[in-house]
């Protein structure tokens, strides 16, 4: 087989993981408003659904983690398969559920148990897949290839925001409480199962095989049973810390900047409005997947960073939500209309297309810690500080103060855009960018290449 036909297998199947995954993010908070009424009993209200929501999302970097430091000491491509297999089955039992008026507590118990797994898994497969991807693309090409990924998730998000808006609209309230709520989640597991053939027929990323061919201290630092002595241990992040806390720090604020436009944005606001009835399902899930699109029509021009750099497009994306959340986001909640819900939506999305993450984020570590660090930056970034923003808008929204949310994603995306421009400006010298594994540690720091 050709390595442009594996490129392209390696493309397709990660981009079809992502989409089905970020598919059913996107029902679970479009559903929160139903959710809430079925299967919590209505005990908490929405509240109740997003705190299921942000403890899975504060889970999802400890599988980011976890199964990142597998990936750097087994290969990419056993991991992922193993939580691809997790989160479709997590997926099927979600559609199962039963109602609290039948199993009481044990269903929201439920819930929250299973939204808990398919969020490790999902942080692992991300750090494992999007090393995969990156690893596979030409040096020159993986601007343009990590713009892929960021569009199969917008556009996986926004199929889903279409899948609850199409049952909303199809279907009697009646119908919809009784069981078409299941039918999104349902939907997504024979999708979850062709992503699952697909990616069993993917191999290995050649630049892992090729570094883990080199003697070097790390590779060989291993025990009787071909385990790292670091092992699972935090010594490994602490390293990663220690050697490298601007690009650590840069991508944690990234992610965070990230995740909190899309839990907001695109998870929260609909279901905010859908709940208070400020609009109906057509003007509260149209828009946010109308903005959706557009990061999925943009994000693959995300190769003008394989030519400027991936700073600037990252410090711009910045630049711009921190100017639109003040304006929007308080008119939005209080019911300003669908044309205006629209126009920010899209350019929420529009400046979402620069966070070249996918690209940025494995190119700032070494081959041996590079899904590790990947998981660190972007786990932690999205998990904490996004799953903390729908309980923060929420508590805010209890105190009737709507103008306040805005200053927490403005908050996270001007801290991310200094730090990525200090980042650029004094690297980490001990970072390494593009190249095989520390063959052998110098003993006087280098400089690092620039991180384009």
């Amino acid at each position: 087989m050709s390595h442009e036909v594996a490129d392209a297998r390696s493309l397709f199947g990660m981009c079809l993981g992502n989409l089905v995954e970020l598919y059913d993010f996107a029902v679970f908070g479009a559903s929160a408003a139903v959710l809430a009424l079925v299967v919590t009993a209505g005990h908490g209200g929405l509240t109740s659904v997003f705190v299921v929501l942000a403890a899975s999302l504060l889970v999802r970097p400890v599988g980011a983690i976890v199964v990142g430091r597998i990936s750097d000491r087994v290969g990419r491509r056993a991991p992922f398969l193993v939580m691809t297999l997790l989160t479709c089955t997590a997926t099927a039992f979600v559609g199962l559920v039963p109602p609290a008026a039948r199993a009481g507590a044990a269903a929201a118990l439920a819930l929250a148990l299973l939204r808990l797994t398919q969020a490790f898994c999902t942080g692992g497969e991300t750090s494992s897949s999007v090393t995969l991807l990156f690893e596979s693309a030409a040096p020159e090409r993986r601007g343009l290839v990590g713009g892929f990924h960021l569009a199969s998730a917008a556009a996986g998000m926004a199929l889903g925001l279409g899948a609850v808006l199409i049952v909303d609209v199809v279907l009697s309230p009646a119908q919809l409480v009784a069981w078409g709520w299941r039918l999104p989640f349902l939907a997504a597991v024979p999708l979850a199962l062709a992503v699952f053939g697909v990616r069993r027929r993917l191999s290995e990323s050649r630049e892992f095989v090729q570094a883990r061919a080199i003697p070097s201290p790390r590779n060989e630092d291993r025990d009787g049973t071909g385990q790292t002595r670091a092992g699972l241990t935090l010594a490994v992040v602490t390293r990663l810390i220690r050697r490298q806390p601007r690009t650590v720090l840069s991508g944690v604020l990234l992610g965070g900047a990230f995740g909190v436009t899309v839990t907001l944005w695109f998870v929260y606001v609909p279901a905010y409005l859908l709940a208070t009835g400020r609009a109906s399902a057509a003007t509260a899930l149209g828009p946010p997947a109308a903005g959706l699109l557009a990061t999925a029509a943009f994000a693959p021009p995300g190769a003008l960073s394989d030519r400027l750099g991936r700073p600037p497009l990252l410090i711009g994306a910045c630049v711009v939500l921190s100017l639109l959340w003040p304006v929007a986001l308080a008119w939005v909640l209080a019911g300003a209309g669908w044309v205006t819900f629209t126009l920010a939506s899209l350019g929420v999305g529009a400046a979402l297309s620069g966070f070249v993450l996918a690209s940025y984020l494995p190119e700032a570590f070494p081959i041996v810690d590079r899904a590790t660090g990947v998981g660190l930056t972007y786990g932690v970034g999205s998990g904490i500080l996004g799953g903390l923003a729908p309980l923060l808008a929420g508590w805010l929204v209890a105190r009737d103060r709507l103008p306040a949310i805005a200053f927490y994603p403005v908050l996270c995306t001007v801290a991310a855009a200094i730090c990525v421009a200090w980042s650029a400006h004094r690297p980490d010298p001990a970072g390494v960018t593009r190249m095989l594994p520390d063959e052998a540690e110098p003993t006087e720091p280098s400089p690092r290449l620039p991180v384009r």
